[in-house]
């Protein structure tokens, strides 16, 4: 028994024509008699009686109807249901980043203006993500390094500089750059685990040539509260510390070791993509200066 049955049987039921019927499903009547003969046979039972010119359903055909009917209002509605999440899933941009220390600006601003899309944005690794972009599973990745593989393509969002944050008050507040080795006595403030950029600063640390005293570990949204307490000083990227107006502390260059930390966009080759994608994709590129 197979749909192609199941249809013919439905149409001849409400059409209760044999000729008229084959004419319509472009079909011979002798092919459309046998297809209905085999479903009765697979069921054992004769599904229609024949009155004159016309074929009606008998007591089993109109049992059997009921059933098939649901079958194809079944159907129908997984049609209707798999359109809808289509639409929905055209709506909708999913990016995996190693951090969100640099995009929260650029997500507010797509938000703002594409107010019919959906983000939807979680933490991986590298290696996380590019399988995840590998398997289809996510749309697009922003990453710290930025990722190498044959079947992605990405793109170098910006380089950022790292600067030494001191309270205005430190010993060495009227300098304009320094060596992190200076600074291998004083108290820290660091960026928890998860942060791509926790990655950078112990890249630093380890050029430097020490382990830091870490006093505090925590969040980005808590640094302006310690900086002005005069808890530690912190390794930031440059672009974060001109996010504010007036940031609380002095901002030094490093002299040594000097590190840029490179961020990537990546999205897997070949890939096609829905207006939504491309809406985001070239956002991105608007944001970053992307040519």
């Amino acid at each position: 028994m197979d749909l192609l049955q199941l249809k013919y049987f439905r149409e001849l039921a409400y059409s209760q024509h044999m000729t008229e019927l084959s004419e319509k499903l472009h079909i011979s009547q002798p092919s459309l008699s046998i297809t209905i003969s085999k479903l009765e046979e697979e069921l054992g039972v004769k599904l229609f009686d024949r009155i004159g010119r016309r074929i009606v359903l008998n007591e089993y055909g109109k049992i059997f109807l009921k059933h098939v009917d649901t079958i194809f209002n079944e159907l129908e509605y997984a049609r209707e249901e798999i359109k809808e999440a289509k639409k929905a899933c055209h709506k909708k941009v999913i990016l995996a980043t190693t951090g969100t220390i640099f995009l929260s600006n650029f997500i507010i601003e797509f938000l703002e203006k594409n107010k019919d899309i959906n983000l939807k944005q979680f933490i991986s690794n590298n290696e996380e993500a590019i399988e995840l972009l590998e398997k289809g599973e996510i749309d697009f990745a922003i990453t710290y390094p930025p990722l190498k593989s044959e079947n992605i393509e990405t793109v170098i969002l910006f380089e950022d500089e790292i600067m030494l944050v001191i309270p205005e008050n430190h010993r060495f507040s009227k300098n304009r750059e320094i060596s992190l080795y200076e600074l291998k006595d004083e108290k820290f403030i660091n960026l928890v685990d998860h942060y791509d950029f926790r990655k950078v600063t112990d890249e630093i640390y380890k050029k430097a040539g020490f382990t830091p005293n870490i006093v505090f570990e925590g969040e980005l949204s808590l640094l302006e509260k310690l900086m002005k307490s005069g808890v530690g000083v912190a390794l930031v990227p440059k672009s974060i510390v001109e996010l504010y107006s007036d940031f609380p502390a002095k901002t030094l260059k490093l002299k040594e070791p000097k590190f840029k930390w490179t961020i990537g966009f990546s999205w897997l080759k070949n890939k096609y993509m829905v207006d939504t994608l491309k809406i985001f994709k070239d956002c991105v590129f608007k944001y970053y200066n992307i040519k």
